[in-house]
């Protein structure tokens, strides 16, 4: 229980730099790489680490794209 707490402060801090700093966010991606081992289950399906910061970083890129926002990506 207790890391799914810290694994969800952590992906809640990744969303707003994500928010307000997209290009750096997906810019940093690849420097989590070697956190692919780390694992969480939440409600029975296991999530890597990274994987839940790719998601977390593509939702606002969608949606900044669509908006016709994408000059703030690049």
């Amino acid at each position: 229980m207790f890391e799914f707490i810290i694994y969800f402060v952590l992906y809640a801090l990744w969303f707003g730099v994500v928010l307000y700093r997209t290009r750096i966010a997906v810019l940093l991606l690849p420097f989590f790489f070697p956190f692919y081992l780390l694992r969480i289950e939440a409600y029975g399906v296991p999530i890597y680490f990274i994987e839940g910061l790719i998601l977390l970083a593509a939702i606002p890129v969608f949606f900044k794209i669509l908006k016709g926002g994408h000059h703030e990506i690049l």
